[in-house]
């Protein structure tokens, strides 16, 4: 059976996550402490969900676990999944997966890439539902924000856009006007995923050259491109463009879910369970 693994981002997170994981892998949480200068079992058991919110936190942890939680998958079923894909963060434990990096190596990137986001402010999210992305480009156009830009094709009936936005007030309600369901802003400190984050990204780059990352020995969907890494791709500088690129998880999902026969989550929470099966019903109303 041709088998996919997801592994969830930022905004998955939850106090209590990973509890279970923590005894059965003893030597890979103390390690993961040492790195990261906290106790990870703490940090996720007792956290307030605030803390927890936290992007110099989260990725890590959420990496951690995400991490955990596969290699007990894969000692549970035995089995080792064809295709592996995360969303924004969770594209490192996939990589992880399949073999790019070592645990720790990995947990040192993602610990770097977390603090460097969390220096940056500035800018706004908002998450559209029930506008297509096609409508919402031409609805940003046609009013003039020119300052804003897509950051996540989640689903097809749920895109994220980000920038910079004087009104966002008018913004959402001239959305709503187009036929979005809702516009919800973001908790979150930057626009993530659009070009201003380029800074970030070639900090992100130079931290990078310290690590030589190998190939993916198993399928990989990037973000970036909604497709496969390929062997003449160049893991860190997809990395690298991916920081300041949209996440491409629908192309990424009608990519791969004809390729496969079951999917699952392994991470915290079942955000992306929930993305994916609509996607999938999606998909099989119009096949």
């Amino acid at each position: 059976m041709t088998e996919l693994c997801l592994f969830p981002g930022q905004g998955s997170q939850a106090p209590g996550m990973g509890e279970a994981l923590f005894a059965r892998y003893p030597h890979l949480t103390d390690s993961a402490s040492d790195c990261l200068g906290f106790d990870v079992k703490d940090k996720c058991m007792n956290s307030s969900a605030s803390e927890l919110s936290k992007t110099q936190v989260t990725q890590p942890l959420l990496y951690v676990v995400g991490a955990l939680s596969y290699l007990k998958h894969v000692e549970e079923t035995g089995v080792v999944p064809d295709y592996l894909a995360g969303h924004s963060l969770g594209e490192y434990v996939a990589l992880f997966a399949a073999g790019c990096f070592d645990f720790i190596s990995g947990l040192e990137i993602v610990a770097e890439r977390g603090r460097l986001m969390s220096e940056v402010s500035g800018g706004i999210m908002f998450a559209v539902l029930g506008l297509p992305a096609d409508a919402i480009v031409r609805q940003l156009d046609k009013l003039n924000f020119d300052q804003l830009t897509i950051a996540n094709y989640n689903e097809y009936t749920q895109t994220v856009i980000a920038g910079y936005c004087e009104n966002p007030r008018l913004l959402q309600e001239e959305l709503i006007a187009a036929g979005a369901a809702n516009v919800v802003q973001l908790n979150v400190s930057a626009c993530f995923h659009t070009h201003f984050m380029k800074p970030t990204a070639e900090k992100l780059a130079q931290f990078l050259n310290r690590y030589r990352l190998s190939q993916p020995k198993i399928k990989v969907i990037a973000n970036l491109t909604g497709m496969a890494y390929r062997k003449e791709d160049n893991v860190a500088e997809m990395l690298v463009k991916q920081v300041y690129s949209p996440v491409l998880w629908l192309q990424s999902m009608e990519a791969v879910l004809p390729k496969v026969e079951s999917w699952q989550e392994l991470g915290s929470g079942t955000v992306l369970t929930g993305i994916v099966t609509r996607i999938q019903d999606a998909m099989a109303s119009t096949a």
